[in-house]
């Protein structure tokens, strides 16, 4: 059996993955939506964020200068 006795991280991804608000209505999509959802995480204790971010025509985006 897992116990919590040991440290652990809490990681949150606030853009979800792939999702859009058509599947999930609740999905953080404006940049205000997700800094909103992310500030509220830390605030939460999380300590890790992780982004996805989509061109406009909803494509991942790998490129870091895009």
């Amino acid at each position: 059996m897992e116990t919590l006795d040991k440290p652990f991280v809490i990681q949150v991804a606030p853009t979800g993955s792939f999702l859009k608000r058509d599947t999930n209505p609740n999905q953080a999509y404006t940049p205000e939506e997700v800094a909103e959802q992310a500030i509220g995480a830390c605030d939460a204790s999380a300590a890790m964020c992780h982004f996805t971010f989509e061109t406009k025509r909803a494509f991942p985006i790998s490129d870091r200068k895009t």
